[in-house]
């Protein structure tokens, strides 16, 4: 915010900082919720979960319903 300059630069600026740090930490989502999906699996594949919570989905062959578990605790 101290940079000299005509107003709209700096507006352009700051937005470009924004959509990096949003591009960063979407990266740092995508990996854990990767990490926690594997984590997860091992759990289920151990027999703590109901084996249901193994069926892959169908197009996206991941455990969705893990996922869906995963969302739904960190909305508490």
């Amino acid at each position: 915010m101290n940079m000299l300059g005509p107003p709209w630069l700096l507006l352009m600026l700051n937005a470009f900082v924004v959509f990096v740090g949003f591009l960063i930490l979407s990266g740092a989502v995508n990996t854990s919720i990767v990490g926690s999906d594997g984590v997860l699996s091992r759990v289920a594949e151990m027999a703590y979960f109901l084996i249901g919570f193994l069926r892959p989905h169908a197009k996206y062959g991941t455990n969705y319903r893990l996922l869906y578990m995963i969302g739904r605790l960190c909305n508490c």
